[in-house]
């Protein structure tokens, strides 16, 4: 993989809600296990090995930490994703655009917890 898609092409996914106001964690879980399973053609494999070689080069790019997490997570490396968003958690601060994803990677990383048997239960 050479490059990592920033926006959706036209008409891909319209009016889908990447958002919604009740995505509770039974349901970001089912979304995390259909969306792997539906993309068993994807090689998220060599994404992260692509965002580990941009991270080597450029440990502060919060950007990759954050994209390294989700690719992590389609791989079933749960654990390892949890570490990226932490380390993407120190450095987001830096980054206006980074911040406005941080309760999206907040609830990315309480699923990844679970899975990984590392979450907290309330």
């Amino acid at each position: 993989m050479s490059g990592i898609l920033l926006s959706r092409p036209p008409g891909i996914d319209a009016g889908l809600d990447l958002n919604p106001a009740t995505f509770n964690l039974i349901n970001q879980l089912q979304f995390l296990e259909t969306y792997c399973a539906q993309r068993t053609s994807a090689n998220f494999a060599d994404a992260v090995e692509e965002l580990r070689r941009a991270l080597r080069l450029d440990p502060l790019a919060v950007a990759a930490h954050r994209v390294l997490g989700y690719a992590l997570v389609a791989t079933g490396r749960f654990g390892e994703a949890v570490e990226q968003w932490d380390q993407w958690e120190r450095l987001a601060p830096r980054s206006d655009v980074e911040l406005k994803q941080l309760d999206d990677v907040r609830r990315a990383k309480a699923a990844a917890q679970t899975l990984a048997g590392t979450g907290t239960h309330a």
